[in-house]
């Protein structure tokens, strides 16, 4: 399929998983995952609030956000229903395209400790993992869209949740309460909503599909590797 010899299977479901950049086969169909089959599902929920202060600190000015969707000069974007540059969706990295954003980290070292200590997050070169906070400005909403790759969940900790908001992935929608974990195929057409007048703060991590071996996750790393190196 990477290189055009193969082609999909056809899918008659309503929403199925339409990854923009990579498919892997086989996976069972999750919309939200049951977070109770994540061992490290408690380690993190427990440092809820020690995260969210760091995040506040970081909101009144000690980081920079930026919009989540920007233009990139190396690649052709649509402009995503209006979200291109725009600043109503945006984020701070603390790991960006796997590689740690050392001037945010100093500002949130518990934030990066638990994750990348207690987490099996999804690794592959120049991609993941991704970690950040994702902040939703009051009024505004994510349009429909579809993620990057199916192999991996990824995975909300609210720290900062002001009601009247949520999250609508494929056939089910999941409202955010503070340090309880959401994880979601993101392939799934799925969109947001913040309908109060107050700011909504995710940290948002990726972490593999638990149904992947440890050869088929190093199996991914090293395709993506090998086509890095072809280009």
């Amino acid at each position: 399929m990477m290189i055009g010899m193969a082609e999909r299977p056809p899918e008659s479901r309503a929403y199925p998983a339409m990854p923009n950049v990579y498919y892997y086969p086989g996976l069972p169909h999750v919309e939200f995952a049951d977070t109770r089959q994540f061992e490290w599902r408690e380690a993190v929920e427990a440092r809820t609030e020690e995260i969210a202060e760091e995040a506040r600190g970081l909101l009144a000015g000690s980081g920079t956000f930026k919009p989540y969707v920007q233009a990139e000069a190396d690649r052709p974007q649509g402009d995503m229903h209006g979200m291109l540059d725009n600043d109503d969706w945006s984020s701070l990295d603390l790991i960006e395209k796997g590689l740690p954003v050392e001037d945010h980290i100093r500002y949130a070292p518990i934030a990066y400790r638990t994750i990348t200590e207690e987490v099996p997050v999804c690794t592959i070169p120049n991609r993941a993992p991704t970690l950040l906070l994702s902040l939703l400005k009051p009024g505004k909403k994510i349009p429909p869209h579809h993620g990057m790759l199916n192999p991996r969940y990824i995975c909300h900790l609210p720290l900062i949740v002001p009601g009247n908001g949520a999250l609508r992935l494929g056939s089910q929608k999941r409202e955010w309460h503070k340090g309880e974990l959401l994880a979601f195929d993101d392939t799934i057409e799925h969109e947001a909503w913040n309908n109060s007048d107050e700011d909504r703060l995710v940290l948002l991590f990726d972490v593999w599909r638990p149904e992947l071996e440890p050869i088929e996750r190093a199996q991914i790393a090293a395709l993506f590797e090998a086509v890095d190196t072809a280009a």
